[in-house]
């Protein structure tokens, strides 16, 4: 388990910040790495709390991420300083499932998920049968009639799920045979019987949280959003998204023989998964053309007196160029990580 996931799960338990973990859980332990996202449903009540919570604590909002949907989904990033690792959590404030672009179906069994909770590796998660009714639903939703995990949970938790089915809500999903006959008729049913008992749980879904109303406000809210305009360009063209959502520079300074040259490549390793990375250099080296040929000229007689005069111009007009050019691809999206500080050399 990474160590900042770990601190994660003590320090909601601390702010009692009610939480549960809902989804792939049978990825559990690959979540806890950092191998896998890992989707946690909150209070929507508790809004305030968990950005407070998280913005504290070093978390860092991905605004640009195309798995954000209004206020009720967030996509947040971590870093665990041990390992080098960066981690995603997606933050929901609802049940939601669907499409990548719209999350457009609601399954309104928050209350029903907050009071199925077990402790597991210290975070809470959904008990076996809670994570079978939400899977099952989720299945649905996603026409998926054959996945070998569900088939597994329906074997040991078909005859098992007397209480939940008694749950008003759950009796308008599975209407109108009810949960247990919905479970025990799909085990049963061939392929395009699954796909049919699918169909009407996804129908009654809708009946409960119209999609066409939510589709019509996420799209509202999409428009509305104001992302920079460069950035957008510059993703529509190819360049690789910042998941930090703007465009940033880190400036290494120090004496020749720091350590500026490596820290550059280990930051360049580690950044590279958030975004694209340009590295500039603003040393006294490594000169284009013209330069190159004034600083090698500068030594001879005659004329070395010329170039030695106006060299203090033409280099520092290099460093200030390299400068900008990395000034524009940061606000273009790009971490640009220069080697020395523009102060250091002029």
């Amino acid at each position: 388990m990474l160590a900042q996931i770990k601190n994660m799960a003590s320090l909601l338990d601390s702010q009692k910040i009610e939480y549960v973990i809902w989804k792939s859980l049978e990825n559990f332990k690959r979540q806890l790495e950092g191998k896998e996202d890992i989707d946690i449903l909150f209070r929507d009540e508790n809004r305030h709390d968990v950005f407070s919570f998280l913005s504290k604590n070093g978390f860092i909002l991905d605004i640009t991420s195309a798995d954000t949907h209004g206020g009720d989904l967030y996509i947040f990033r971590g870093y665990d300083n041990e390992t080098h690792r960066f981690f995603t959590f997606h933050c929901h404030f609802g049940l939601f499932s669907g499409s990548k672009k719209y999350k457009e179906y609601r399954i309104p069994l928050e209350d029903l998920c907050f009071s199925s909770r077990i402790k597991k590796d210290d975070f809470w998660v959904l008990d076996d049968i809670m994570f079978f009714v939400t899977r099952f639903i989720v299945n649905a939703i996603r026409e998926k009639p054959n996945d070998p995990i569900l088939d597994d949970l329906c074997a040991r938790f078909s005859g098992k799920i007397n209480d939940i089915e008694e749950v008003d809500i759950c009796k308008k999903i599975f209407a109108p045979l009810g949960m247990k006959k919905s479970v025990d008729k799909f085990m049963a049913s061939s392929h395009e019987g699954k796909i049919g008992i699918q169909n009407k749980i996804v129908s009654n879904l809708n009946n409960l949280n119209p999609i066409d109303l939510r589709i019509l406000n996420l799209d509202k809210v999409k428009k509305n959003r104001r992302s920079n305009v460069i950035n957008r360009c510059a993703v529509r063209v190819g360049l690789k998204r910042n998941k930090l959502g703007y465009g940033c520079g880190i400036i290494l300074a120090g004496h020749d023989g720091a350590g500026k040259s490596s820290s550059m490549e280990n930051l360049s390793t580690i950044l590279r998964k958030l975004g694209p990375i340009k590295k500039i250099y603003l040393g006294r080296q490594g000169w284009v053309f013209l330069n190159e040929w004034i600083d090698k000229g500068r030594a001879l007689r005659g004329v070395g007196f010329l170039l030695r005069s106006i060299w203090p111009v033409t280099s520092s007009l290099e460093i200030i160029t390299r400068y900008a050019i990395g000034k524009t691809f940061e606000k273009i999206g790009y971490i640009v990580i220069y080697d020395r500080s523009l102060y250091d050399v002029l």
